[in-house]
């Protein structure tokens, strides 16, 4: 039964916390999660870490820190259209 309540528990705070975070933000930190798993279950499972996965890891956060700190171009405003006054 404690394994419920710790679950539920889980439930309650991911429930809190999407209610204040921005999907930006959620996104942002899912995209850690395989690399999370890795170092969690060496650290409280005592697996392995193999080289493939400190490469995965490695990987993932090359991918993160590409998109936050590469510079892009600026976006163009969208055209403003203005209605047609041919039927007038």
């Amino acid at each position: 039964m404690r394994d419920a309540g710790k679950t539920a528990l889980f439930g309650l705070l991911c429930l809190i916390w999407g209610s204040t975070w921005d999907a930006t933000t959620v996104s942002f930190f899912a995209v850690f999660t395989p690399a999370i798993a890795i170092v969690l279950g060496a650290v409280v499972l005592g697996e392995r870490l193999t080289i493939w996965s400190v490469a995965g890891a490695a990987l993932i956060l090359f991918g993160v820190s590409m998109t936050l700190f590469t510079s892009r171009p600026p976006r163009s405003p969208a055209p403003v259209t203005t209605p047609s006054r041919a039927g007038l």
